[in-house]
C-alpha cells in the first residue's frame, strides 16, 4: 500500500474477512478523482456500487461482483460515476490480498483512468444542464449587446448599408465608405 501510495495511483483497499468486504480505505488521489472523501467511501463496500450509474455495464458489474465473492483477480473496463455525475472510462484492476497461511485477508482495488482512449462519453443530463445554466448566465449580457447590436444594425439598414463586425468579443458597428 505505501508503494502505491508513493505512485500517487487511484486505489481503495476492502477487507476480505469481513462479511461484504467494505472499504477501509481509500487513496487521497482516488478522493480527488472522484470527489468521495475517505469517510464516504469507508462507509462502502468493494462493490463500488456508489460509483455506478446508467452507462455502467451490468455484465461489469456481475463480473465484478463474483471477483469479491470468490475473492479472485480480475481486470476490467467500467464506465465509473464521480460524486458529481461527470462519467469516466477506468480500468479497474481487482487484487486478493494473501496472509501467509494464504488467505485472502484484503482486496486491492486500483483504478486507472482511460478515458482518453476510449470514444468521448455524452455528457449525462444534470451535466448538460449545468452547462446550459452556465451558458445563459455567462452569454446573458453578451447576448443583450448583440440583440441591440442587431437593433441597431437594422436601423441603420434603413439609412444606408450597415455591417456589424464581430471582434474578440467587442461587438463594433461602422458604416463602409464607398468611393
Amino acid at each position: 500500500i505505501q508503494r502505491t501510495k508513493e505512485l500517487r495511483a487511484m486505489f481503495v483497499v476492502a477487507n476480505a474477512c469481513i462479511t461484504g468486504s467494505p472499504i477501509i480505505y481509500c487513496s487521497p488521489s482516488f478522493s480527488n478523482e472522484t470527489g468521495h472523501n475517505r469517510k464516504e467511501v469507508s462507509k462502502c463496500n468493494a462493490h463500488i456500487s456508489f460509483m455506478w450509474g446508467p452507462k455502467t455495464s451490468k455484465r461489469n458489474q456481475a463480473e465484478l461482483h463474483v471477483a469479491i465473492k470468490k475473492r479472485m483477480e480480475v481486470q476490467l473496463e467500467m464506465i465509473l460515476y464521480n460524486r458529481s455525475g461527470a462519467k469516466k472510462w477506468y480500468l479497474l484492476h481487482v487484487q486478493p490480498i494473501k496472509d501467509r497461511q494464504g488467505n485472502v485477508v484484503l482486496i486491492l482495488m486500483t483504478f486507472k483512468n482511460i478515458s482518453h482512449l476510449k470514444p468521448k462519453l455524452p455528457d449525462s443530463p444534470r451535466h448538460k444542464f449545468k452547462k446550459i445554466v452556465r451558458s445563459k448566465i455567462m452569454n446573458k449580457a453578451s447576448m443583450d449587446v448583440m440583440r441591440e447590436n442587431i437593433e441597431d444594425a437594422a436601423r441603420a439598414k434603413k439609412t444606408g448599408p450597415s455591417v456589424i463586425q464581430l471582434k474578440e468579443n467587442n461587438i463594433k458597428r461602422f458604416t463602409p465608405t464607398y468611393g
